[in-house]
C-alpha cells in the first residue's frame, strides 16, 4: 500500500487563506473547487479511501475534524455510486489520491441529501458550509481490514497507557486524601485499588463465582452520595468474578472475609472510567465505597 504525504490541514486552511493564485474547478453541480495541492494517483473502482476532512459554519464554527477524531476518515468508493446528484460525493469523485482541496456546499444539501438529517437549528439552511479535504491513500478491501485492525490496536494501547497514568495521578490524588483524614493502614493492590478494612470479619474469604451478599454506600471523594443499600434496607447480592460490578468490587470484594467492613478506593479505571455513570457520576471519577461483607450464598 502506497502511503502519500500530504500538507496538515491547517496548512490547507493557511493556503486557501492566503494562495494568490488559487486552481480551482468547476464541478457539474456548479460547485467550485479550489486546490491546494494535486495528487496523479486516479481512484480505483471498489476501494476504500484514507481522506483527512474538516468543516466549518460560514462564521468559522467547527462541525468536524478528523484530526480530533484520532485520525482520517474511510470512504468506501464505489464509482457507480457515487456518481450522484449529491455534491459531497460528486465533489470527491473528481479528485485524485494526494488532492488537497476546499469547497463549499449548502447546509440543506449537505444534511438533508447527504447526510439523511435535518440541519441543525444552529445552522441556517441556507448558510454554506466550508470544507478542507486531503485524500490521503487509498486500499483494497483486504487492506483495509488489516489497517482497521492495526488502528484499532493503537487505539486500545494508547489508552491503556492513558489509563495507566490517570492511575497512577488519582492514586496520588487518594494518598493525599487519606493523608489528609488522617487515615492509616491502607492496602495498596498492584491495580492501583486501596482499601481500608475497617471491621475484621471471621468467616471465609469468596472465591470467583461465589454469590456475595454485601452492604455499601457509595460516594464521590467529596462525600456527595450517589447510591446506597443500606438506604434501600436491601443488600446487594452478585456472582464474584464474573464482570457483573465494577473491577474495583470484583477485586476489592474478593480481600475481605465474611463479616468485615472496609472503605474501598477505586480510581476511575477500575470504576467507570471515561464513559462516567449517570448525572453524579462524572467521567474519571474516583469513587469511595463503604461496603460490609454479609455473607455468602
Amino acid at each position: 500500500m502506497k502511503l502519500n504525504t500530504l500538507m496538515l490541514l491547517s496548512l490547507v486552511v493557511l493556503t486557501t487563506l492566503f494562495c494568490s493564485c488559487e486552481d480551482t474547478v468547476t464541478t457539474k453541480s456548479g460547485t467550485v473547487v479550489s486546490y491546494q495541492k494535486r495528487g496523479n494517483e486516479a481512484f480505483k473502482d471498489s476501494s476504500v479511501l484514507l481522506i483527512n476532512m474538516k468543516y466549518v459554519t460560514e462564521a468559522g464554527a467547527d462541525l468536524f475534524n478528523s484530526d480530533e477524531r484520532g485520525g482520517p476518515i474511510t470512504l468506501p468508493y464505489y464509482a457507480s455510486q457515487w456518481d450522484t446528484a449529491r455534491v459531497f460525493y460528486e465533489v470527491l469523485s473528481t479528485c485524485k489520491v494526494g488532492d488537497s482541496i476546499s469547497f463549499k456546499i449548502n447546509a440543506t444539501e449537505l444534511y438533508l441529501k447527504t447526510f439523511g438529517t435535518p440541519v441543525p437549528d444552529s445552522i441556517g439552511a441556507e448558510s454554506n458550509i466550508q470544507f478542507y479535504v486531503g485524500v490521503q491513500d487509498q486500499m483494497t478491501f483486504d487492506e483495509f481490514q488489516d489497517y482497521r485492525v492495526a488502528r484499532m490496536e493503537k487505539e486500545q494501547a494508547k489508552m491503556m497507557e492513558e489509563e495507566k497514568e490517570r492511575t497512577t495521578e488519582q492514586g496520588v490524588e487518594i494518598d493525599a486524601f487519606l493523608s489528609e483524614n488522617g487515615i492509616e493502614e491502607v492496602v495498596v493492590t498492584e491495580s492501583g485499588l486501596r482499601y481500608v478494612v475497617t471491621q475484621e470479619g471471621d468467616g471465609p474469604k469468596p472465591t470467583t463465582g461465589d454469590v456475595v451478599i454485601v452492604h455499601y454506600n457509595g460516594t464521590l471523594m467529596d462525600s456527595t452520595k450517589f447510591d446506597s443499600s443500606y438506604d434501600r434496607n436491601q443488600p446487594f447480592e452478585f456472582p464474584l468474578g464474573q464482570g457483573r460490578v465494577i473491577p474495583g468490587w470484583d477485586e476489592g470484594i474478593a480481600l475481605l472475609n465474611v463479616g468485615s467492613k472496609a472503605t474501598l478506593f477505586v480510581p476511575s479505571a477500575l470504576a467507570y472510567g471515561p464513559r462516567g455513570a449517570g448525572g453524579i457520576i462524572k467521567p474519571n471519577a474516583i469513587l469511595k465505597f463503604e461496603v460490609e461483607l454479609i455473607g455468602i450464598k
